[in-house]
């Protein structure tokens, strides 16, 4: 988990006319600008609260602590000022300013225990794990998430925080997924995994609705169980998600989910079901370049099973899209969308495949996403994919050397799905059984995808090969 740049568009608001259980509401379902629209004129430090938040989860953190930044919480219910300052905390560590952020915390800490109410120590502990993410303490960061989960309830702890349900079980829901991020950057994907399905227990138990982060840890929890191979994701995944409300607000998480249940999908050898689900993702795609993302895949699909001639559709309206792309504006998020799309080229075309990758070598950003993607799993996929155009024009060293490091760092980091396609790719650039033997493996862990079909040719081409 790493910290990255926040975006600079600010947020327009409309000041409109609504309660603050209308903006609540709002916020509930993740329509922050809603929410924040709907208390841009309020006066009370609840609704000064809400503001906050909502700005925070919106990227504007600046804004969030000036919202806060002179309220009075002299005469205020402890539990009360106990929030105002925890949001402030958070936007503090946001923005860097970790002193700022430590003094606000002494004060706090006082409010909490005089409040008396184990969900706001709990989110003050949160907010400390999370100052200490930033400044790259993990460890650090893993104790304070675990001391919420040791955290009882308090005899009055049926009191909530007054803007915002925020009880001790939906904490640690935010616990456990901070602890799941964390055996994450660690390459414990399989332990990650567990943390998350912890988080979904202590979430169904907390009865709140927040769609934001169940729709996030929703698609953490996809992204990863279904790269370790976890038994049984399509369908946890499948029926939580039945329980958001889906909006645009929400699109990018949406996205996520359903391109890890295509996955999925396509390795149970439901191949169909991986083409509708992709469907949904072209549906729900939050750019354009995403859209076209969902389509190379459906592309790739329908080639792996001998669906020529809609495979070729498929591509050529994927080209279409990419041409109406001002790739230079785009986020580094999206523009690393034309490497997998150089790469599904390449076997119809290897001189545009080129051009493609060669447009995504020359691009330059300014601009960096929340996560940066910088990270070993797409350095591996980026090699994947490099290694097809390479071999498209003919550069078979080349293109063995990118599979080699690729498969190295899909080993290094746990990940036996995408090493065992890897291996299966080299196998069939350079005959060795070595390679066959990984990717087969994996293959009997999944009989009917589409690795499976691959390592039973390759089987029959060591056989017709082997002298008789």
């Amino acid at each position: 988990m790493t910290r990255g740049v926040l975006k600079s568009t600010v947020t327009r608001l409309k000041p409109r006319i609504g309660s603050f259980v209308e903006s609540l509401e709002a916020f509930s379902s993740g329509d922050f600008v809603l929410s924040a629209e709907l208390l841009s004129g309020g006066q009370s430090l609840k609704e000064a609260i809400l503001l906050s938040r909502s700005l925070l989860r919106l990227g504007e953190p600046e804004r969030a602590t000036s919202v806060l930044a002179h309220a009075d919480l002299s005469n205020v219910p402890h539990e009360l000022a106990a929030e105002a300052l925890v949001v402030r905390i958070a936007s503090f560590n946001v923005l860097g300013k970790f002193e700022e952020a430590a003094n606000l915390a002494v004060e706090a800490r006082v409010r909490c225990i005089s409040a008396g109410i184990a969900a706001i120590e709990a989110e003050l502990l949160f907010i400390e794990a999370l100052g200490h993410i930033f400044g790259n303490n993990y460890a650090a960061a893993e104790a304070s998430a675990k001391s919420i989960l040791d955290l009882e309830l308090a005899s009055n702890s049926w009191l909530t925080s007054k803007t915002y349900s925020f009880n001790l079980e939906y904490m640690r829901f935010r616990a456990c997924d901070l602890l799941g991020s964390i055996e994450g950057s660690r390459s414990n994907y399989e332990l990650q995994a567990k943390w998350l399905l912890r988080a979904f227990d202590e979430f169904d138990r907390s009865g709140v609705r927040d769609d934001y982060m169940e729709a996030v840890v929703l698609s953490n929890f996809a992204d990863v169980a279904v790269g370790v191979g976890l038994a049984g994701v399509a369908d946890i995944a499948l029926a939580r998600s039945k329980r958001i409300e889906w909006s645009s607000s929400l699109a990018p998480f949406e996205f996520r989910i359903f391109s890890a249940l295509a996955q999925a999908s396509s390795i149970a050898g439901d191949q169909l079901g991986a083409l509708r689900f992709l469907r949904r993702c072209n549906n729900c795609a939050p750019t354009a370049a995403l859209q076209l993302r969902s389509t190379v895949e459906r592309a790739r699909i329908l080639s792996d099973i001998g669906e020529s001639f809609s495979s070729r559709e498929e591509l050529d309206h994927a080209i279409r899209l990419s041409k109406s792309i001002d790739w230079a504006k785009v986020s580094e998020h999206d523009q690393r969308q034309l490497v997998f799309l150089a790469a599904q080229v390449a076997g119809h075309n290897a001189t545009e495949a080129s051009r493609l990758l060669a447009r995504y070598d020359g691009l330059k950003t300014a601009r960096l996403d929340m996560i940066s993607i910088r990270d070993d799993r797409f350095r591996a996929e980026e090699l994947v994919a490099r290694s097809a155009v390479l071999l498209a024009n003919g550069e078979n060293t080349s293109a063995t050397i990118a599979l080699l490091d690729a498969l190295e760092i899909f080993n290094a980091n746990n990940d036996p799905v995408s090493a065992a396609n890897t291996a299966a790719e080299l196998a069939l650039l350079t005959g060795e059984s070595r390679y066959i033997e990984i990717a087969r493996v994996q293959s009997e862990k999944q009989p009917y995808s589409i690795l499976a079909r691959k390592v039973a040719r390759l089987q029959e081409m060591v056989a017709a090969s082997a002298p008789s």
